[in-house]
């Protein structure tokens, strides 16, 4: 691996932390936010899934 998929895995596996961080955010209102959050958390964090996958 050299450091620009270092830099890579880094920033998804940040990305996807922010992820989880505005689902639990957006759980805590309920209704059409809470159904949005859990469609959120799943796409958001499969790009870090499949690029430590790679």
């Amino acid at each position: 691996m050299n450091s620009k998929d270092g830099k890579i895995q880094e920033r998804t596996l940040s990305f996807a932390i922010r992820i989880v961080k505005l689902c639990k955010f957006l759980d805590e209102f309920g209704g059409v936010a809470r159904v949005l959050g859990k469609q959120l958390i799943r796409s958001g964090t499969s790009l870090s899934n499949a690029v430590s996958n790679y």
